[in-house]
């Protein structure tokens, strides 16, 4: 078709070009090539970009087991240090304390054979809160001391434990201290000095969102 063209009108420039069958094929070769990337911009893409952007469910799975943090007694401990548990504290048979922390506030109730207290801590402070009223008080001191979780990592980090179970058994000086585990938490911390048993038990922990007194 061309090649006639082309003999009809010898002076036209286009159709000496499309006349050479080379040339001729190297241009449908080029559009060949157009098409195809106007076919991918304007249908695949989107398809390929919306599957990036929106994975399988088993792959995201896949990812999040690639990147869940393996549980150990000290990625426990952490957690815990972390303060963000409901809790009941119990010394001896006496006195229980139970509420929740989130970081270093607290808000619970303090039970004796006599009476039940409300109370709040912010820090090492100690208030009693009566009908939303703070009264700071200075003898609760077990708090900062044998309740704190940071104080109980610090007594056993540089010693080994003796394993049963799911026990952990630290022997430091005249100081004994048990600590429980679940499949994914410390639950319980028993603390034992001078006969004296503090005993600590964890729920709901990293699950506290609020601290209200």
């Amino acid at each position: 078709m061309w090649d006639k063209l082309y003999t009809k009108h010898p002076k036209n420039n286009f159709l000496k070009i499309m006349a050479n069958k080379k040339v001729r094929s190297a241009i449908y070769l080029l559009l060949w090539i157009i098409a195809i990337f106007i076919v991918y911009i304007v249908f695949l893409k989107p398809v390929e970009d919306y599957n990036k952007s929106h994975p399988k469910t088993n792959e995201v799975i896949e990812n999040d087991d690639n990147i869940q943090e393996e549980i150990t007694f000290e990625s426990m401990m952490n957690k815990l240090l972390i303060r963000n548990y409901h809790y009941v504290f119990k010394l001896n048979d006496d006195v229980s304390y139970y509420g929740d922390y989130l970081g270093n506030k607290s808000v619970g109730y303090k039970e004796t054979t006599d009476n039940i207290i409300k109370y709040y801590i912010d820090g090492n402070d100690f208030y009693e809160v009566s009908q939303g009223i703070l009264s700071k008080k200075d003898d609760e001191e077990v708090f900062s001391t044998y309740f704190n979780v940071d104080y109980i990592n610090d007594l056993i980090k540089d010693h080994n434990p003796i394993i049963t179970s799911n026990i952990y058994n630290f022997e430091i000086d005249n100081k004994y201290v048990k600590i429980t585990i679940d499949d994914t938490n410390i639950s319980d911390i028993e603390l034992n000095i001078d006969d004296d048993i503090y005993t600590m038990r964890f729920s709901s922990i990293g699950s506290i969102n609020t601290i209200e007194y």
